[in-house]
């Protein structure tokens, strides 16, 4: 999937360019999407975002709130090497 992404990437940023200014609500609900289970569900998320204006450092602000929400979420009952794994 994310080859594909990858492939589909300079088109995306073109027409992000065409788009303009995103609106003020353009990343609602990105870090919830994020934080979810659908692989296919989140690229698709972060697709449209490109495609509507979002500045790459916003989406990259996301993402990083969302990786650091998920460790923030990740239980204690784990193994040590499991937290090493997420961290």
């Amino acid at each position: 999937m994310l080859r594909q992404v990858d492939e589909e990437l300079p088109a995306l940023m073109q027409e992000s360019r065409r788009q303009g200014p995103p609106g003020p609500n353009a990343t609602d609900g990105l870090t919830k999407l994020l934080l979810g289970e659908d692989p296919s569900a989140i690229i698709q998320a972060l697709k449209g975002a490109i495609r509507g204006g979002v500045p790459p450092v916003e989406i990259s602000k996301q993402v990083a709130y969302a990786a650091a929400m998920r460790i923030c979420r990740f239980t204690t009952a784990n193994e040590f090497n499991d937290w090493i794994t997420v961290a």
